[in-house]
């Protein structure tokens, strides 16, 4: 008679149950926490893990892990990436404003001479006879 093979559901408890110790021996309780995300986000993959039939169940365990950490970088850099486009699109309007800025400030310097030089027509009127 052939040899049943465990459900890989058993299989995973069980592989997750031996790094017990490794996670309450992680200092940082930053660590332990994001320790046991990698299980629980490896656990979405059980299925995907049971089709696989690898002979060594940590391995498919560790393909999941690996799996959600590059879709985790492909999220970050999407992320990244638009967020350079913002500072891209934020960069050329501060560069207008600056322009719009200067030229306000040169408009404002003009009239402020002309108020100025009025001014002193009117105070100190000059006979040109």
């Amino acid at each position: 008679m052939g040899h049943t093979k465990k459900p890989f559901t058993f299989q995973f408890q069980q592989e997750r149950s031996y790094f017990t110790e490794f996670r309450r021996a992680l200092l940082l309780k930053q660590d332990q926490l994001l320790f046991e995300d990698l299980w629980d986000r490896a656990e979405f993959h059980i299925p995907a893990a049971e089709k696989g039939a690898h002979p060594l169940a940590i391995a498919s365990i560790l393909m999941a892990i690996t799996l959600e950490q590059e879709k985790t970088i492909a999220h970050l850099q999407t992320e990244l990436a638009a967020r350079l486009l913002e500072i891209q699109r934020l960069e050329g309007q501060l560069v207008s404003l600056a322009q719009q800025t200067e030229e306000i400030r040169r408009e404002f310097k003009t009239g402020l001479q002309s108020a100025h030089e009025e001014l002193m027509e009117a105070r100190y009127p000059t006979n040109d006879f």
